[in-house]
């Protein structure tokens, strides 16, 4: 018989005076240390093994990625440095589009992301962001993606065994998803939409009357196929400017969502490939086109075909331990206060 005891968050998130002392006395955050430490050695090994190179670009932009249609629903941290209006980065993606043109191989980083919004259980403003860009298309990223996926379960797995079981209790559902191995189930967006028709909250329209997909909807999806199931073509009006349409459909996106745990863990797309199709996509988004003149600039110049990804670390971590709370993995509370530990 397992003798290991299940753990409960002990949600210190919630009593700010005390939190310090529950992240230097509980073991809860010894093992969310543990995970996000494992995490980012197991993800740099991964990008090594693939040839991806590290890219180590600037936090702050003037070029943000959020809002970035009319389908956002994401706010930028504008911030002041020596008198200048810019942002905290809410995603590095088109530095990460620079800096393969530049080297002239595929390219990474993991490091923190900024969004102006208010943290609730599946949101943090401040999260860790491991983000990818390769030369190639939906199909490639696509398969990149489950190949890193399966390294991080894993490699956790491997060095994280106790600490996995002690917060989810179980490690079959790792031991399942590393058995049934690459390939994910595949779903467009259309689909998903007509299996969803009959569940109530499942579907919400947008303001450009294109619907979008609620966390009830991703919940029933991952009820209905499992964990990591790839919802893909998403209508292009619900989706970042800088993704590519689809060929055979104008009115879609070459993008896709993996959903395993909460919700959505991982976004990624085909990028729009020249100048011309970003500023035909701006303008369809109703996106001011200010600051973007450098990126249709690189497109024009360098019209190659790229995809990338965006992957919230915590977001996984939540599914390998079968959390239910992301306000569970902030050592240091992450709030628009700006609180430190205490």
């Amino acid at each position: 018989m397992d003798k290991r005891v299940k753990l409960t968050a002990p949600r210190s998130w919630m009593m700010p005076e005390t939190h310090l002392d529950s992240v230097l006395n509980d073991r809860w955050y010894r093992i969310v240390f543990t995970l996000l430490a494992n995490s980012s050695k197991l993800t740099n090994s991964f990008f090594n093994s693939q040839n991806v190179q590290p890219a180590l670009m600037p936090v702050t932009t003037g070029s943000i990625s959020s809002p970035m249609g009319l389908g956002s629903d994401s706010s930028p941290v504008a911030i002041e440095m020596n008198g200048a209006r810019t942002y905290l980065a809410d995603s590095m993606q088109f530095y990460l589009e620079l800096a393969l043109r530049i080297g002239g191989k595929p390219v990474y980083y993991l490091m923190p992301s900024f969004r102006d919004e208010q943290s609730d259980a599946r949101h943090l403003n401040q999260f860790y962001h491991a983000e990818a860009e390769i030369e190639g298309s939906l199909e490639d990223i696509q398969n990149l993606t489950e190949q890193y996926m399966l390294h991080l379960a894993r490699g956790l797995l491997h060095e994280c065994e106790d600490e996995i079981y002690a917060t989810a209790g179980t490690i079959s559902h790792v031991e399942s998803f590393i058995a049934r191995g690459a390939g994910f189930p595949r779903l467009t967006f259309d689909e998903a939409a007509k299996t969803l028709s009959s569940v109530k909250g499942a579907l919400r329209p947008c303001e450009t009357g294109d619907l979008l997909i609620t966390s009830v909807g991703e919940a029933a999806l991952i009820a209905e196929y499992g964990d990591f199931i790839w919802l893909t073509h998403f209508p292009m009006s619900t989706v970042p400017f800088y993704q590519a349409r689809d060929p055979n459909n104008r009115r879609n996106s070459l993008s896709a969502d993996l959903l395993a745990g909460i919700g959505e863990i991982l976004g990624l797309g085909e990028r729009a490939r020249t100048g011309d199709d970003v500023i035909q996509n701006i303008r369809a988004a109703e996106v001011n086109p200010s600051g973007y003149d450098w990126y249709i600039q690189m497109k024009t110049a360098s019209p190659i075909q790229t995809a990338g990804f965006g992957l919230g670390v915590e977001r996984f971590l939540m599914w390998l331990t079968q959390s239910r709370d992301i306000r569970d993995w902030s050592l240091v509370p992450r709030d628009r206060q700006g609180r430190g530990p205490v």
